[in-house]
């Protein structure tokens, strides 16, 4: 919903997932997670935060219920999360954009940024995207480059249309620019290509919100096998 301050979540649907008691059945996972679906933009790293409700499903089923302890407490914590909902911006048409990547063991994220006239930088979009299969075993370096990859799939339109300054502790620039390029990080490099990117290292956060979200998985560089 817009308003006058920015993008805000329907207050009908955090309300409802706020009232939702401890589930007790598959379908009321269900409905937790479908809920939870519709609001992941607003959620910063939600990837991680969703993750223990989407290994629940798998160990359960309609006819067996199942529900441990990390759930209940990724439950307690989202809910709490979605009680003070983040308000998002809208940026101007031209506008130099700033992403943040951050890499964890089990999903990698970022976090799509307008910096205001007052320095402040303030959240456009979260994007999510758990690691499965192959990609858990990525070196650091390559799921940062999917950090990236997911995010220009994802937000095509804002990429299309804006100058982008793309954060992170990770060589990005260096390796997606290597004469040494090989497999994925070739095709990722010449999707990349399409949008005006710039790299830039990190420095100091304006807005505590921002500075949650990148608590970084640290690890030394990978070179791309």
């Amino acid at each position: 919903m817009i308003s006058e301050k920015g993008i805000e979540p329907n207050p009908d649907k955090i309300q409802a997932l706020l009232m939702m008691k401890l589930p007790n059945c598959y379908k009321d996972v269900e409905k937790f997670t479908g809920c939870l679906a519709a609001l992941n933009h607003f959620i910063s790293k939600s990837g991680e935060r969703n993750l223990p409700f989407f290994k629940t499903l798998k160990r359960m089923s309609k006819e067996k219920f199942y529900w441990d302890e990390e759930s209940d407490m990724a439950f307690q914590q989202l809910k709490k999360y979605l009680g003070s909902p983040q308000l998002l911006s809208r940026p101007e048409s031209g506008e130099t954009l700033q992403i943040y990547l951050v890499i964890s063991d089990v999903a990698v994220s970022s976090s799509l940024l307008v910096r205001e006239a007052d320095l402040i930088q303030k959240p456009i979009y979260y994007v999510s995207h758990v690691l499965r299969g192959a990609e858990e075993r990525y070196p650091i370096i390559d799921k940062a480059a999917l950090a990236l990859i997911t995010s220009t799939r994802k937000l095509k339109a804002y990429f299309e249309s804006h100058h982008f300054q793309v954060i992170t502790d990770q060589p990005l620039k260096r390796v997606m620019t290597s004469p040494a390029l090989s497999g994925r990080l070739t095709t990722w490099a010449v999707e990349l290509s399409e949008f005006k990117i710039t790299y830039h290292p990190r420095t100091s956060m304006k807005a505590q919100a921002l500075a949650d979200f990148v608590m970084e998985y640290t690890a030394q560089p990978s070179t791309p096998s």
